[in-house]
């Protein structure tokens, strides 16, 4: 449990809601940060909850989601 607690520590900072995360494992959008968990949408509409361990122990590609928003929206 405390594995858990130091990983979502760690991760809390870097991550945000509606944020791409891409790994070897999973790909989707977040909905929700838990306390030891991420909630990610797939891309086929699945809610999937990995743990933050799982989610140090690999790499992980973040598309911000307000990097994508000011892609969309004309200057």
């Amino acid at each position: 449990m405390s594995s858990e607690i130091a990983a979502s520590r760690a991760l809390r900072r870097s991550l945000n809601l509606g944020d791409r995360v891409d790994t070897d494992v999973i790909t989707g959008t977040i909905l929700e940060l838990h306390g030891g968990n991420v909630e990610v949408e797939t891309a086929d509409g699945r809610r999937v909850l990995v743990p933050y361990s799982a989610l140090l122990s690999t790499v992980i590609g973040i598309e911000r989601a307000d990097a994508a928003d000011s892609a969309d929206s004309p200057d």
